[in-house]
């Protein structure tokens, strides 16, 4: 498994005008379409993320970007203004909630679903670092959350996952592309009125 180094610019920064560079991977396959593949290195991924001490993380924590504002209302660490139909969806995913969603905060990465790679070799490369500091459940959470929503995973995926960690990583994602100026997926909410119906309680 591997992660491509982050590469400073000529001036010494590791981010210019918002963008930040790695040393480049060539020839990898994407394995967007491939969840169990990605679910088999989330325990793999976390622990090489979990010998960052949380001493290192405080930049982490201080974003502001929309994915860091998506994942604080996610966790009912923050609030966003979206229209009421949004609104109300989050509302019915958060009666999801149960409370038990497994502890241990780490640092993780919240989209590896589109990021992760497999290699001329057979080995896995994660791309596109998204940093926060969750539990690990989580991340498991957001891979089957984004297959669910976008990759056309059958809804028994949805057993993969810890579900108060997958009623979060709804919410996050559905918060994160509502804020959005060009939503990727185009913030519809359809796909996660679709996820909650065919997802049973319990």
């Amino acid at each position: 498994m591997r992660f491509p180094r982050p590469i400073r610019s000529e001036h010494g920064s590791w981010v210019v005008d918002g963008w930040t560079a790695t040393t480049f991977i060539d020839d990898l396959e994407p394995l967007a379409g491939e969840p169990e593949t990605i679910l088999a290195h989330v325990s793999d991924i976390g622990g090489a993320l979990g010998a960052v001490t949380t001493s290192d993380v405080g930049p982490v924590m201080e974003r502001t970007d929309r994915w860091a504002r998506a994942d604080r209302v996610a966790w009912g660490e923050a609030t966003e203004d979206l229209a009421l139909e949004a609104t109300e969806l989050v509302a019915e995913i958060r009666d999801r909630l149960t409370g038990a969603t497994p502890a241990d905060p780490q640092l993780i990465h919240a989209d590896l679903a589109g990021n992760t790679c497999r290699d001329r070799a057979g080995g896995i490369v994660v791309l596109d670092f998204s940093p926060v500091v969750r539990p690990v459940a989580y991340m498991t959470a957001i891979v089957v959350a984004d297959n669910l929503l976008w990759n056309e995973a059958p809804i028994d995926l949805a057993h993969r996952a810890d579900p108060d960690a997958l009623a979060r990583a709804l919410i996050f994602r559905l918060v994160a592309e509502q804020l959005a100026v060009a939503p990727r997926h185009g913030a519809r909410l359809d796909d996660y009125r679709r996820v909650l119906r065919d997802w049973p309680r319990g």
